[in-house]
């Protein structure tokens, strides 16, 4: 998602608003401070040098009129996740502000050719498989409201509402269902109610909803589980040794070094 970094962002941002000019550094500034916090970087000069945020093609679709920019919307999401917690098992089991998701909005109708699902009005693009740095063109697929829970969810593309999951059933079909609380069984990572997730129960083994890595304890948003030793490690700064991306700050892992990734290329 474009806006991913402001998922991120847990300082920042205020009352007013933010031009989409100043929209990379507002965004590199507050998830930094957030970064230094949660003791990933030693200090926020340390932290920019590292960071990337690529918010070129947006700008190119806020110029041609293919994506509404709120900027109001972008101040309040900032401001919002101002206090986001350093923990894991709550920045995964937690849905993002209201206003993160009113910052950018496509304009365009379904069936209108697109690039990206920011210019569509329903949010998704559908392009064929293409590579990271090749503009792919596709067209903006019909809106698809969120599925209540009790409802089917047996389609590729549903989305099941808030607060619940789509859960299949061992004879076929599946359906929303309420997300589990804590030390109910469970499945998969995100089946469980906020503050939770599917994890295995150190004493029987089995898995049911509880905390990172262990009831009452929590991963940083600034580790990754290293399969090996399956303890936690920080993430690498630009220049750390890596075997994947998912072991890199940046979330980029090239050469199995953890590198800043460059500017994406910008479709028209």
């Amino acid at each position: 998602m474009l806006l991913a970094p402001l998922a991120l962002a847990a300082c920042g941002g205020g009352n007013g608003t933010v031009a989409i000019t100043d929209l990379g550094p507002s965004v590199e500034t507050a998830s930094c401070a957030h970064e230094v916090r949660c003791g990933v970087y030693a200090d926020e000069a340390t932290c920019e040098a590292a960071f990337s945020a690529d918010f070129g093609q947006l700008e190119v679709d806020v110029a041609a009129g293919k994506t509404a920019y709120d900027g109001k919307a972008v101040a309040d999401c900032l401001a919002a996740l101002r206090n986001q917690s350093c923990s894991i098992t709550v920045e995964l089991s937690t849905s993002a502000p209201a206003a993160c998701g009113r910052a950018v909005v496509g304009t365009l109708a379904t069936g209108a050719a697109c690039y990206t699902d920011e210019e569509c009005a329903s949010g998704t693009c559908t392009t064929s498989v293409c590579t990271t740095t090749t503009c792919c063109m596709g067209s903006c697929a019909a809106p698809n409201p969120p599925v209540a829970i009790g409802a089917d969810c047996s389609s590729p593309t549903a989305v099941c509402a808030d607060g619940s999951f789509c859960q299949t059933a061992a004879g076929g079909g599946a359906t929303c269902v309420a997300k589990f609380a804590a030390g109910q069984p469970c499945t998969a990572l995100t089946d469980c109610a906020t503050g939770t997730l599917c994890v295995n129960d150190p004493t029987t083994g089995a898995s049911i909803c509880g905390k990172l890595p262990a009831h009452g304890a929590s991963c940083l948003a600034s580790q990754f589980c290293d399969a090996t030793t399956s303890t936690c490690k920080a993430l690498g700064m630009t220049g750390a040794a890596c075997t994947s991306a998912g072991e890199c700050f940046s979330n980029d892992c090239v050469g199995s070094v953890c590198v800043v990734p460059p500017p994406a290329t910008t479709c028209p």
